[in-house]
């Protein structure tokens, strides 16, 4: 889950905190997308394969996970 506050310790990029959770809202869908060298586009239902590389970006802040 994505929450609506920064991280704020000494040294911090103050970018947005994610936190794993059991609780399924809109706040914890995340889209998964190829490497920027194969596309964005990763069609629905495709297996991502083990060793690929991948980006996540959370769907209602449309923000990448660092």
């Amino acid at each position: 889950m994505s929450l609506d506050k920064a991280y704020c310790h000494a040294e911090s990029s103050r970018q947005q905190m994610v936190v794993g959770t059991g609780v399924l809202n809109k706040d914890s869908l995340w889209l998964v997308k190829r490497s920027y060298e194969q596309g964005d586009s990763m069609p629905v239902g495709e297996a991502v394969k083990g060793g690929a590389i991948i980006r996540l970006e959370h769907v209602s802040t449309r923000k990448h996970l660092h």
